[in-house]
């Protein structure tokens, strides 16, 4: 099963600046964008998330799975 993601919605209501979250993750911001645009996120980029929000990995999975799935095939 593929699960894709609205990263979009998620960034906003976490107030997540992409900016400062792609130099925390040591990738550029057109990368970050891309995965945000495909709705797909590698988990490394958990991990960083959940550093960046000050949380376990496992809740912003949680988060996504509860709140912001997209699309299912």
């Amino acid at each position: 099963m593929i699960i894709t993601f609205d990263l979009h919605k998620f960034s906003k209501k976490s107030k997540i600046n992409k900016s400062k979250l792609a130099r925390k993750i040591g990738v550029s911001p057109q990368l970050l964008q891309h995965h945000f645009n495909k709705g797909d996120i590698p988990f490394s980029y958990i991990i960083n998330i959940a550093d960046f929000l000050q949380i376990k990995p496992e809740e912003v999975c949680q988060i996504l799975l509860k709140k912001y799935i997209k699309k299912k095939m």
